[in-house]
Parts: structure tokens; C-alpha cells; sequence
């Protein structure tokens, strides 16, 4: 879905612009909300858009942010990509477990 979703994107489909631009937007209010209530130092992003179309992606993500968030909170988070992609969701289940004992 996401592949589809990008490749409509780069072929200039007005209805995966906007979509693409919701996501990014709305994502954007998240993380600023994130970035003022616990002013992390680091934003680590994962997904399926994010990994078709990283650099765009991020580099939207962070102006959305900067409008959202306070300023001072905003300035100087490093942001990076989610390198476990698929494998995120069952190696965190693992790591779980292992420090449950379960």
C-alpha cells in the first residue's frame, strides 16, 4: 500500500498528494506534541512512506514540526530513519519478552 501510495505521488496524482501531505502534516502536530510535552533529543521514524520516500519525507516532517512545536524545543533534535523496517514490530515483541521472562 505504501509502494502504491508513493509511486502515485512521484506520477503527480492530486489524490496521493494530498493524502501524502495529510500524513505529513498531521504526523507533524503529533511529534510537535511529543517535542513540547518531553523535548527528546531525538525523533526515530519508521513506515512504509517513510522508507519509499525517506529524504522528502523527513525533510517535510521537520518544517511541520517547526511549526508546530515551541521553537526553543525544536531546534537542534536530530531525526533519523527506523533501520529494523518489517522487523521492527516482532523484534521489539522479543526484546519484550526477554526482559519480562516470559
Amino acid at each position: 500500500r505504501s509502494k502504491a501510495l508513493a509511486n502515485a505521488f512521484r506520477s503527480g496524482e492530486d489524490a496521493a498528494m494530498i493524502m501524502f501531505r495529510n500524513s505529513i502534516r498531521y504526523l507533524g502536530m503529533g511529534v510537535a506534541t511529543v517535542v513540547n510535552l518531553l523535548a527528546p533529543d531525538r525523533i526515530t521514524l519508521g513506515g512504509g512512506l517513510v522508507e519509499e520516500l525517506p529524504e522528502l519525507y523527513m525533510n517535510l516532517l521537520k518544517e511541520e514540526v517547526e511549526h508546530y512545536a515551541i521553537p526553543e524545543l525544536a531546534r537542534g533534535i536530530k531525526y533519523s530513519l527506523a533501520k529494523l523496517g518489517g522487523q521492527a514490530v516482532a523484534a521489539g515483541a522479543v526484546a519484550w519478552m526477554r526482559s519480562t521472562g516470559k
